[in-house]
């Protein structure tokens, strides 16, 4: 067996690995969290209070969501099949390259469409929200992160000994 082909045997189990783990990861529609990996602010009323927020909006940004997370669904399920797919070409006895190399491109054009399908979703109901609640948002998530990080020291910096305020 040449040098380039036992390096691809041991490289490809890696990434298929990799990108396997990187799919069920990456947050789905929304961001990261639950189920979908989602914090559904949208569905919180102090989020919505605070963004101040039409019926409307959130109805829109329901919608939004669904059908995202709908498609998400699909989405993972086609990378699935086409990590599956290159590992089974890796455990066949003989081994075409150039076949593995397409393989590869289409795992890699699987996660792509998963990538793509959450920005797409984030810039869909950002277009529902006025900059002023964009930014109330971020504001927003900036201190439930914050929240989180001191209820969890080893995720970030630690909080200062002593009693609580």
């Amino acid at each position: 067996m040449d040098q380039r082909l036992k390096k691809v045997l041991w490289i490809l189990p890696v990434l298929t690995l990799g990108y396997i783990s990187l799919a069920y990861s990456y947050p789905g529609p929304g961001g990261w969290g639950s189920r979908f990996h989602t914090f559904k602010w949208w569905e919180r009323s102090e989020v919505v209070q605070r963004l101040k927020l039409s019926d409307q909006q959130v109805s829109q940004i329901k919608e939004i969501y669904s059908d995202a997370a709908k498609k998400s669904i699909d989405l993972r399920a086609e990378f699935e099949k086409q990590s599956l797919e290159l590992e089974q070409l890796l455990d066949r006895d003989t081994l075409d390259e150039d076949q593995i190399a397409k393989q590869v491109d289409a795992v890699q054009a699987a996660r792509a469409a998963l990538a793509k399908n959450h920005i797409l979703t984030r810039v869909k109901i950002a277009k529902v929200l006025s900059p002023e609640q964009r930014e109330q948002l971020e504001t927003i998530k900036k201190e439930s992160r914050e929240r989180s990080m001191r209820g969890h020291p080893e995720r970030g910096p630690r909080r200062p000994e002593g009693p609580r305020p």
